[in-house]
């Protein structure tokens, strides 16, 4: 697999860090900042993400660090010899923080344990200071993918992503199809309680995570299966060559409840999704294709870490 390069997140603290003097950012710097950020943003595919990152930058600048100069307290570098890619990452009741991604390597560097297949759902835990407490390996013999992490009720931990693997390593449900949602449940230290495989018979792709105000779970990403396996309702295209939302609601012992499918006839990718007030959810949409009867108009398609078995990587 192609080594992701960090350019896409280093341009635009390059720009800022151009425009900024004596700590200082005045309205007129942000303003070439922006300009910065745009042309940054026009250069090319996969870049979306950066344009994001860049002006949300401007906007905290903007308002605070005139009056609080932006001091780096510690940073941290945490991995193997290997591929090892950061994904999520969430303060926790203690103060330290749970960081979430998956890698390709074995026991070397900062990884305490073997992987057992191509890519497996990897966990780090650190303190206030970012010190390394553990880390935890999930994963079987195939490819295993962790998009989200959330710190649980209990003090433990619920992990979500996505899985080629059968029952091996510490897998112990089956995949339905290509790529199913993989979520693991995990104790406050780290060690694994239960994990559930949800999928049909195509690919789907499980992108966040939450648990809700019942104690169970709400899973949401998209699906390029039909009824079968765990999915009750079709997609709207039916020839399964686009994906729609599919969402799944578990108890809090990750046995599913009901699901959900939402799209319309072109890609309808979910990547985030939050618990509303009344008890309903409300997701967040990325579009590649138009969907015919959303109404929306083209996206810039997500950068992805992932693609189907028949697409070559060209980022």
């Amino acid at each position: 697999m192609k080594k992701h390069s960090l350019d896409t997140a280093l341009a635009p603290l390059a720009c800022t860090q151009a425009t900024a003097q004596n700590g200082m950012l005045t309205h007129e710097r942000a303003a070439e900042v922006s300009l910065c950020a745009k042309d940054f943003c026009s250069q090319g595919r996969g870049r979306f993400r950066g344009c994001v990152l860049i002006l949300l930058f401007i906007f905290s600048i903007l308002n605070s660090f005139s009056q609080n100069p932006l001091v780096k307290m510690w940073d941290k570098r945490f991995g193997g010899m290997n591929d090892d890619y950061f994904i999520s990452f969430q303060q926790t009741s203690d103060r330290g923080y749970i960081l979430a991604g998956f890698s390709w390597s074995g026991i070397n560097g900062d990884k305490t344990q073997l992987s057992y297949g191509s890519a497996d759902y990897w966990v780090v835990k650190i303190d206030s200071l970012g010190n390394k407490q553990w880390d935890k390996d999930f994963g079987g013999t195939g490819a295993d993918q962790l998009f989200s992490i959330q710190q649980t009720k209990d003090g433990g931990f619920i992990l979500a992503g996505s899985s080629t693997s059968g029952i091996s390593g510490n897998k112990t449900q089956d995949t339905v199809g290509l790529n199913d949602f993989w979520i693991v449940k995990l104790d406050s230290i780290g060690n694994q309680q239960w994990d559930k495989n949800f999928g049909g018979t195509n690919e789907d792709w499980l992108h966040i995570v939450q648990q809700t105000t019942d104690g169970g779970y709400i899973l949401g990403g998209y699906s390029f299966s039909g009824i079968n396996g765990d999915k009750t309702q079709a997609n709207w295209d039916t020839t399964g060559s686009t994906y729609d939302y599919w969402i799944v609601k578990t108890d809090s012992l990750g046995n599913k409840q009901w699901d959900k499918d939402f799209g319309g006839l072109g890609d309808d990718g979910l990547h985030s999704l939050q618990q509303t007030i009344d008890g309903s959810c409300v997701g967040i949409l990325r579009l590649r294709n138009q969907s015919k009867n959303a109404g929306f108009g083209k996206i810039p398609e997500r950068t992805s870490y992932h693609r189907r078995p028949h697409q070559e990587e060209t980022a």
